[in-house]
């Protein structure tokens, strides 16, 4: 067990290290918030693998991936992006919006 956290330990820290190491090397530019956010959800997972194995729900993370209500979204998914590339965006509605007049409510 000892071993497991000094090995999830040592992953974190060079996971920290790397990430700062390239925020350091981005130039500043509008992807910077996005790679934010997904290296914080990386983080997050990482720092969630010792509670998860602690519990015994690890192997219960991963075996959603593998189930069959997953396979079903991915096929659904799948099947709406061959919809949009054949008949285009506007057929399904999500064509561009225009806005005819805004107003704004002083009162507050």
């Amino acid at each position: 067990m000892f071993r497991y956290l000094y090995e999830w330990a040592q992953d974190l820290s060079v996971y920290l290290i790397l990430i700062t190491a390239v925020f350091h090397a981005l130039p500043d530019s509008g992807y910077k918030k996005y790679i934010r956010f997904f290296t914080g959800l990386v983080l997050v997972f990482m720092m969630a693998a010792p509670v998860l194995k602690i519990l015994g729900t690890d192997g219960q993370v991963m075996n959603f991936y593998k189930s069959r209500e997953y396979e079903k979204k991915i096929e659904e998914m799948e099947h709406a992006a061959q919809y949009l590339e054949r008949y285009g965006y506007e057929e399904a509605g999500i064509g561009d919006i225009e806005v005819e007049e805004i107003q704004v409510d002083e009162e507050r």
